[in-house]
């Protein structure tokens, strides 16, 4: 009886720890898009495709600087990332916004 009550317990604790790894990736997956004319998007000129970047209105953007490319990027191996600015959404890798800091670890 014991050792059906310890592997009961082992059992959950596994699943337990397996289901508690996944929820955090799981609500990433489910993070909408930031769609451009959001307020706090548009603020930053947030555009979803960098080399159409109105670079007459945001004089400071290089060609290369794109999401992927931004220390503010939480994820590398994804087209659509979670940003620290817009912590509710996900930002288009190829994007651009005027908050754009070059990641020095990539």
């Amino acid at each position: 009886m014991n050792a059906y009550k310890r592997r009961q317990f082992v059992s959950t604790a596994v699943i337990s720890a397996v289901c508690g790894s996944l929820i955090p990736a799981l609500s990433r997956a489910m993070a909408t898009k930031l769609n451009p004319t959001d307020p706090a998007a548009a603020a930053l000129g947030y555009i979803e495709n960098a080399t159409k970047v109105d670079t007459k209105k945001y004089p400071a953007y290089k060609t290369g600087q794109n999401c992927a490319s931004c220390a503010l990027i939480m994820l590398q191996y994804s087209p659509y990332r979670p940003c620290k600015l817009f912590p509710k959404n996900v930002v288009n890798a190829n994007g651009w916004c005027s908050a754009w800091v070059k990641n020095t670890q990539r």
